[in-house]
C-alpha cells in the first residue's frame, strides 16, 4: 500500500517569542516493512541551521533553531511511503506486560549491545 502523509503543526505566539531549539521526528520509519520515497519538511520561519540526526532507535530525528523573535512557526512534513507488509497486526503479543499502558519491559527484553543503558 502506497501511503500520501501530511502532517502540520502550527503554533502561534501572543507576542513575540524567542524559539528555543526545536528536536522534530516527522520522518517515517525507513525499515524492513516501509520503504520511505520521499520526505521533505519546510519550516516557517526559515531556521538559522537545520541538521538531520539520528536518534537512539535509529530513526531520523531533525534538530532547528532560530535567530531573532518569532510570532508563529509553522513545521509542514511531506512523505511517501510504501508499506511492505500485507497485514500490519502480523504478531502476537506473547508478554502479558504489554498487554497494558504503560508498556514495562523486561531486562531480558532490552537490547544489550547499544541500546538504551539499563537502570
Amino acid at each position: 500500500m502506497r501511503l500520501s502523509i501530511t502532517h502540520i503543526t502550527t503554533y502561534r505566539f501572543s507576542r513575540a517569542v524567542f524559539i528555543e531549539p526545536h528536536v522534530m521526528r516527522l520522518c517515517p520509519r525507513h525499515d524492513v516493512t516501509q520503504h520511505v520515497a520521499s520526505h521533505a519538511m519546510t519550516i516557517e520561519p526559515t531556521p538559522a541551521g537545520l541538521t538531520p540526526c539520528v536518534d537512539l532507535d535509529g530513526d531520523t530525528s531533525h534538530l532547528a533553531w532560530f535567530d531573532g523573535l518569532h510570532e508563529s512557526l509553522r513545521i509542514t512534513s511531506k512523505a511517501e511511503v510504501q508499506t511492505l507488509r500485507d497485514n500490519a497486526f502480523d504478531y502476537l503479543l506473547i508478554n502479558p506486560a504489554t498487554m497494558r499502558l504503560p508498556l514495562t519491559f523486561a531486562k531480558s527484553d532490552l537490547a544489550s549491545d547499544g541500546g538504551v543503558p539499563l537502570p
